[in-house]
């Protein structure tokens, strides 16, 4: 399976490479380079990230953090989340589900 790397729009210095997509469940590979930033947003659906790389502060309503390589985050649907202050290369895989978050037609990204 042929895979592509997709940037993130909306997003600065970002890509996702979709690892798996079957009905009610997406695995994505999402990387924030140097400088980059995901800003806070939100999904239809719910999902769950573990780190994999490198540190970030992890936005979210009242829980704003750092999060580095090993923690897992979890997000219910319409919860806001986004990482910014990424100093080094920051990675996490994403697990979505229901219609997921790439879609044919595009992101399902709600910007706040």
């Amino acid at each position: 399976m042929e895979r592509r790397t997709i940037e993130v729009p909306g997003c600065e210095k970002t890509t996702v490479e979709d690892l798996l997509s079957e009905p009610g469940t997406q695995v994505m590979r999402v990387r924030v380079h140097p400088g980059g930033r995901i800003p806070l947003h939100s999904h239809e659906c719910a999902a769950t990230m573990v780190i994999t790389e490198g540190r970030a502060y992890a936005l979210g309503a009242g829980k704003s953090r750092y999060v580095d390589r090993g923690e897992v985050l979890v997000k219910g649907p319409g919860e806001s989340h986004g990482f910014e202050d990424v100093r080094e290369p920051f990675s996490f895989i994403s697990i979505s589900y229901d219609k997921g978050i790439m879609r044919p037609d595009g992101f399902d990204i709600r910007y706040i």
